[in-house]
């Protein structure tokens, strides 16, 4: 197929972008009913009313507030302030430092 005038391409473009947007247009519905049909809302669950039983522990209100304060400090903490407990700390006891000697003696 030969064009002769420039009119003959601008219409054969015309028509190639009418057809690009229609089947974006398509495309746009099919997705809006996607999401009509499997997001629907969901219900919210309605409040039950719950009778709250108190439980004496033996503990005193004052260590439960101190503990609750402490917790709650630790826990909004940025991840840079927490203290990370180093392993080594842990392994330099005596038996160890036995472990280690004999293994170097066997060696």
């Amino acid at each position: 197929m030969q064009f002769n005038t420039v009119g003959d391409g601008v219409l054969v473009g015309l028509i190639a972008m009418t057809g690009v947007f229609l089947v974006l247009a398509m495309l746009s519905a099919v997705l809006f009913l996607f999401k009509a049909i499997f997001y629907r809302e969901k219900k919210q669950p309605q409040a039950i009313a719950v009778k709250k039983e108190v439980i004496e522990t033996g503990i005193s209100k004052k260590k439960i507030a101190i503990i609750s304060a402490a917790l709650y400090y630790y826990l909004n903490l940025s991840p840079s302030k927490k203290k990370v407990i180093n392993r080594r700390k842990i392994y330099r006891n005596e038996t160890y430092k036995k472990l280690r000697i004999k293994r170097w003696k066997n060696g």
